[in-house]
């Protein structure tokens, strides 16, 4: 989780992930279910 959090704080996927411009517990679960049903 640590990973993601990182990622998500990078910048890369903040304006998908994150409402409000700060990373959350429920900001990352969104990003780990979009990463794991996305990757090839």
């Amino acid at each position: 989780m640590l990973i993601l959090f990182q990622y998500v704080e990078e910048g890369d996927v903040r304006a998908d992930f994150t409402r409000d411009g700060r990373t959350d517990a429920l900001d990352v679960l969104r990003f780990a279910e979009h990463w794991r049903t996305d990757a090839p």
